[in-house]
C-alpha cells in the first residue's frame, strides 16, 4: 500500500489544549483506521511542523477525505507528502 507523510501544524483549539494533545491524536488515528489508512507512527516535533504521521492508505484522494472528515478531531494545517521506500525507488527507475 502507498506511503504518505503528513506535516502539520496545529490551529485553533488544538493549539490552545495542549492537555489533550495525546487523547486527540489517538482519536486521530482511530479515524484514519476507520477509513483503511494505517497510521505507521506518529510524532510530536520541534520547528516548522508540530506533527509528524507516517501513514499508508489506498491513494491520496482517500487521504484527502478522510483529512477533511477528521478536522472535526484535530484542527491542522497538513501537507501531504507521498513517500517511496528505496526499494519503491529502485523498482520505479529500473521498470
Amino acid at each position: 500500500m502507498p506511503n504518505f507523510i503528513l506535516l502539520s501544524r496545529f490551529e485553533g483549539d488544538t493549539r490552545k489544549d495542549a492537555a489533550n494533545l495525546p487523547g486527540r491524536l489517538e482519536a486521530f488515528a482511530g479515524a484514519l483506521a476507520e477509513d483503511g489508512i494505517t497510521v505507521v507512527d506518529q510524532w510530536l516535533t520541534l520547528g516548522h511542523y508540530e506533527h509528524v504521521a507516517v501513514v499508508e492508505a489506498p491513494d491520496s484522494g482517500k487521504i484527502v477525505a478522510t483529512l477533511g472528515k477528521a478536522a472535526s478531531i484535530i484542527e491542522t494545517h497538513t501537507d501531504v507528502l507521498a513517500g517511496f521506500t528505496l526499494g519503491d525507488t529502485k523498482a520505479l527507475l529500473t521498470a
